[in-house]
C-alpha cells in the first residue's frame, strides 16, 4: 500500500484527505472479504460490522492509518480502550441505514476508507459533514481516506447504484484528549492545503 501527502481543506481545517493506493489484486481480496461477510456479521450500531481479516489485508490498513496520523499528530499514547480493528459500512440503493453521528465515545481519532466507490451521478455517495454547525458534503473516490477528530459529525449520503459502496472506518483512541491532540497548528505544519 502506498499513500500520498495530507491534505486540509481551508473551510474544513480539522479534515484531512489522502489516498492510499492499493494493488487491485489485494483490493479485490479485501472487497470479496467485506462482502463475504456483510449478510452474516453482527452489526455494530446496525450500520458497520467488524470485519474478520483472514488475510491481513486490514490490519495493513489499519497500520497505515496508525502511520499517516503520527505523521501528523506526532507521538500520541494509545489508551487501554485502543481496538486495531477496521469496521465496514456497505450500502446501496437498496440497503442504507445512516444517521448523522460522531465518535466521541469510541476514540480520538476516526478515518474513513473508500474500498470501492461505485460510479455515481454527480450529488450522490458523498460523506456528509456537520462542523460546528456548518454542513458540508466530501465526495469520495475509491481509495480516498478521510481523517477527523472524533467530535465531527458526518453520515454517509444516498446513492441510486445497486452496485455497494464500501468504507472501512477506524478508530484511534489516546490517552491524549481529542483536544489536546487534533489541534490546527500541527495540520498546518505537516499536511498540504487542498
Amino acid at each position: 500500500m502506498q499513500t500520498n501527502n495530507i491534505h486540509f481543506f481551508t473551510d474544513n481545517p480539522y479534515l484531512l484527505a489522502t489516498k492510499i493506493h492499493i494493488v487491485e489484486t489485494q483490493r479485490t481480496r479485501m472487497i470479496d472479504c467485506v462482502l463475504s461477510q456483510k449478510d452474516i456479521a453482527k452489526y455494530h450500531g446496525g450500520y458497520t460490522f467488524e470485519i474478520m481479516d483472514p488475510y491481513n489485508d486490514f490490519a495493513e490498513l489499519y497500520n497505515n492509518f496508525v502511520e499517516l496520523t503520527r505523521q501528523v499528530f506526532e507521538n500520541f499514547r494509545f489508551s487501554v480502550k485502543q481496538k486495531n480493528w477496521c469496521w465496514a459500512n456497505v450500502y446501496n440503493s437498496s440497503n442504507n441505514k445512516t444517521n448523522m453521528h460522531n465518535h466521541v465515545n469510541t476514540s480520538t481519532i476516526n478515518g474513513v476508507f473508500y474500498l470501492h466507490v461505485p460510479t455515481l451521478p454527480d450529488g450522490e455517495g458523498g460523506l456528509q459533514i456537520n462542523n460546528n454547525g456548518v454542513v458540508d458534503t466530501f465526495y469520495p473516490e475509491t481509495g480516498d481516506l478521510i481523517i477527523m477528530p472524533s467530535w465531527m459529525l458526518h453520515q454517509p449520503c444516498d446513492h441510486s447504484s445497486e452496485q455497494y459502496r464500501i468504507s472501512i472506518n477506524m478508530e484511534i483512541n489516546t490517552i491524549e484528549s481529542v483536544d489536546n491532540l487534533y489541534l490546527l497548528d500541527k495540520i498546518h505544519k505537516t499536511c498540504t492545503h487542498a
